[in-house]
């Protein structure tokens, strides 16, 4: 990553800063969590652990600290599980004026231009656009996600020595850790996966259109992961679209898109073939784009594809949750799932409550009397003169 320089005196302030400063609350509170976590990253090449008592020797070391988030994940069977994401706050530069933090000096014209935050706005156009051209077919919903997204890519040696975290306050021997695959808070992170997920994506919705292609003849490896496709009652009607005043880029095959590394494939029940054309184009995609993992690999890999992620997404469906919303493409219908709905309306009704007991009416002040005018005057001078 490109970054402003910063002099020697500067970076070795930061660096004390942070050494004192150690690691954000959220950490130490989820410390059991992490440990055993950074403890796995170790064991995978993605952290190099460094002598917190030599840091200073290093050159352009800069050290930031770490935050944890518990966030709700899906387990295996579609099941809810709370599990705690590590952070790793480049923006903190512990209130030194005149230093900026790595994120800061970030050089915001060497970052690609990011598209995933318009996602759900695509998908939304692609749906009703389906359903206008096929008021009476069935629309589908598959997802992929990768596994450990970020630390898939590569930092490079310069890039990791700026992106160091220590164990500061979580252990009794702390140590530090020269970070090298992406980092969960760089400003550079999301751009810089964007740009394999963007191009996967695109692949994908080349593949789905390529004649050369038959599904029946190359497959690819987790097919099997998938279900039969999972249809509503018969019974209830669809819900019908009106025309667009947008030309959303999509046609019987549907439309492949991505928000960062959830790939998301909607597109007509046409037939049995449709169907796991547009099913598997995406998951053959991100696989020849990965690297296999080999029979016997030095250090520990997974694959590229979230399995557990997979099994509860991947088969096409026509209700999904799709990036927190609750999508029903037969009812053409976009809410809140219970949980997160249960979610918002109690911080909602605790932001009131909170609101309303810090909120006192008073009612306006009786005018003051001559006498009180008259004292509140003379204080007034004498202060005045004292």
């Amino acid at each position: 990553m490109d970054l402003e320089a910063i002099t020697e005196d500067q970076r070795h302030r930061l660096l004390d800063e942070a050494l004192s400063y150690g690691n954000h609350k959220s950490a130490a509170t989820f410390s059991d969590q992490l440990l055993p976590s950074l403890e796995k990253e170790v064991k995978k090449g993605w952290h190099l652990p460094l002598p917190i008592s030599r840091l200073h020797e290093i050159p352009e070391i800069v050290a930031g600290p770490m935050g944890a988030v518990p966030q709700k994940a899906l387990g295996g069977q579609g099941d809810d599980a709370t599990k705690v994401r590590m952070t790793h706050d480049q923006s903190f530069n512990y209130d030194l004026k005149d230093v900026k933090s790595v994120n800061q000096r970030v050089l915001a014209a060497s970052l690609s231009k990011c598209l995933y935050g318009h996602t759900m706005k695509r998908i939304t156009h692609a749906l009703v656009a389906i359903r206008w051209r096929h008021p009476l077919v069935a629309i589908l919903i598959s997802k992929l996600d990768y596994k450990s997204a970020f630390r898939r890519l590569h930092l490079r040696a310069l890039a990791a020595l700026r992106s160091v975290l220590t164990t500061i306050g979580l252990m009794e021997n702390p140590v530090a850790l020269a970070s090298l695959r992406v980092t969960f808070g760089g400003r550079p992170s999301p751009t810089s996966f964007a740009e394999l997920s963007e191009s996967v994506t695109d692949l994908a919705n080349a593949l789905v259109r390529c004649t050369l292609w038959n599904p029946n003849e190359i497959r690819p490896s987790h097919s099997t992961l998938l279900g039969e496709p999972k249809y509503e009652d018969e019974s209830i009607p669809f819900g019908q679209a009106r025309k667009l005043l947008v030309k959303p880029e999509t046609d019987d095959l549907g439309l492949i898109d991505v928000f960062l590394d959830d790939i998301i494939s909607v597109f007509p029940a046409l037939s049995d073939e449709n169907v796991d054309r547009c099913t598997l184009a995406a998951l053959l995609a991100m696989e020849v784009t990965s690297r296999p993992r080999l029979k016997f690999e030095i250090l520990p890999r997974d694959d590229m594809l979230a399995i557990d992620k997979a099994h509860a997404e991947a088969t096409p469906a026509e209700v999904a949750i799709v990036l927190g919303w609750l999508v029903n493409t037969r009812k053409l219908i976009m809410s809140l799932p219970d949980d997160k709905h249960q979610a918002w309306k109690g911080e909602l009704t605790a932001m009131l409550d909170k609101a309303n007991k810090n909120y006192r009416i008073t009612t306006r002040p009786s005018k003051p009397s001559s006498a009180d005018y008259n004292t509140q005057h003379s204080y007034s001078r004498k202060v005045a003169t004292s």
